[in-house]
């Protein structure tokens, strides 16, 4: 119950008792007061003598002021009749009262409507209160996050550019049917790994004439590794598509370049966690400073080219991630299944992000900059920016034990495994790797409604044995 429910209870309560009380008082004091009294006539009433001459003689009734006092008691009497008299017809009738109603009687009264005020203010409590005994606790139920099944990529035909129709929505399960994996023996002999990347620009900014503030960039070097970034440019800061582009093309750089001095894809070996954060930390402050540099030069504050970061190193067995800010980042795994690999990170408020230009970042950037070391053989994996997250990963849903909204931060697994076999079944018909980049565009621009309606800038980076 709110607090402010508590009060208006309490003072209805108050209310309630208070007038119970003087409802109390003036049933009592109407029922042992009597108004403003009339002298009352009390009559003496002579009986009638027969005279000897046969007539009957009266004397007067003489009125006399009967004392208050005298009412209660006052009980009225006839003179008794001769058997062979007659009275006269205008003779005065003898005054009469009723008895007073007792204290019980008025005591029972005034319980009485004591008795129904508690009982109205009982029922009004429960109607303000909600209580289960007349009235079932609502609860909140969860709002649907997608209107389509990300699962469900319902492209057009090639020939019909008419957008596919919304289908009802309906929670893609933890795992699919689907046997996307590939066996890492057979890998290199059956499959290639092929890795797309697309931005897309939202319809809020085309509408208002706004450039993308995306930017993606990745590196191959052969046998499923390489280095994929991206960077999500924030939309108060209007130099911030300058921003991500500036941080993305340096990060790819210069952790292709760490791939090459440590002979990490000869070798077929990943750094430790500690050996890899610190790499990253020396290779993003340096980022950073190139940029403040260019920030002067240009006359501008560091801040308005904020954007995110989200950078791999990718393997077939292993990916070695670091990011700052939002944005969703997860790979498969040996047996196919999909899973998050960073942990988005916002500021304190609702809609507030952590930049790769905030001051706290390089106050401490061992705490703000997260990094992972994934040992394991890889099958696939994924880097989006938020215009994305709701389509592709498990965002936001409702606990109906908690009665709370949280954050499962996995990868629709249905999703990713209607992807790699679409992408299986066009390369069996003929298609190229490069012919099926036009699709995964398609995909992002319109593949499914929640696509189609993004406001948002959207871009991924998608790598897949296929």
């Amino acid at each position: 119950m709110k607090q402010y429910q508590r009060s208006l209870i309490l003072v209805l309560s108050a209310l309630l008792l208070l007038s119970s009380l003087l409802i109390v008082l003036l049933f009592i004091r109407l029922n042992t007061t009597n108004p403003q009294a009339t002298p009352i006539i009390r009559s003496t009433t002579i009986p009638p003598t027969l005279t000897s001459s046969g007539s009957i003689t009266t004397t007067q009734s003489l009125p006399v002021a009967a004392p208050i006092e005298s009412i209660i008691t006052t009980i009225a009497t006839v003179a008794p009749k001769p058997d062979n008299a007659k009275l006269q017809p205008n003779a005065p009738k003898p005054a009469t009262t009723q008895a007073p109603t007792s204290f019980g009687a008025t005591l029972l009264k005034s319980l009485l409507g004591l008795g129904v005020l508690a009982i109205g203010g009982y029922l009004l409590w429960v109607r303000l209160t909600g209580s289960p005994q007349f009235e079932p606790q609502r609860r909140l139920m969860p709002k649907p996050l997608l209107k389509q099944n990300p699962a469900e990529i319902a492209l057009p035909p090639e020939s019909n550019p008419t957008p596919p129709r919304s289908r009802p929505v309906a929670e893609p399960s933890a795992s699919s049917n689907l046997k996307p994996a590939v066996d890492p023996s057979l890998r290199n002999a059956n499959y290639q790994f092929h890795v797309f990347c697309e931005s897309i620009i939202g319809k809020s900014h085309s509408q208002h004439g706004l450039l993308c503030q995306d930017y993606s960039q990745h590196q191959m070097l052969g046998e499923g590794w390489g280095v994929a970034v991206i960077a999500d440019g924030l939309g108060s800061r209007k130099l911030s598509h300058l921003g991500s582009e500036f941080v993305v093309k340096a990060a790819c750089t210069q952790l292709l370049e760490l791939v090459k001095k440590h002979s990490w894809y000869e070798t077929k070996q990943l750094p430790n966690l500690q050996q890899w954060q610190s790499y990253v930390i020396y290779i993003f402050q340096d980022i950073y400073a190139k940029l403040q540099k260019k920030a002067q030069a240009e006359k501008q504050s560091v801040h308005e080219y904020a954007s995110t970061l989200i950078s791999v190193i990718y393997s077939p067995i292993g990916i070695l991630v670091a990011h700052i800010g939002d944005g969703r980042a997860g790979y498969s795994d040996r047996h196919g299944q999909w899973h998050s690999m960073i942990t988005p990170h916002k500021g304190e408020e609702a809609n507030e992000v952590m930049p790769f230009t905030a001051d706290q970042v390089w106050k401490n950037p061992s705490e703000l900059i997260e990094c992972r070391v994934i040992n394991d053989h890889i099958n696939g994996f994924v880097l989006i920016s938020d215009g994305c997250e709701k389509h592709t990963f498990q965002c936001s849903q409702f606990d109906q034990a908690t009665q709370h909204w949280h954050d499962p931060n996995r990868p629709h697994q249905q999703f990713f495994d209607r992807l790699q076999q679409l992408f299986r079944e066009k390369k069996q018909k003929g298609q190229s790797l490069q012919d099926l980049q036009p699709t995964f565009k398609d995909i992002l621009e319109r593949g499914t409604t929640g696509f189609a309606n993004e406001p948002d800038d959207k871009t991924m980076i998608l790598g897949l044995w296929i």
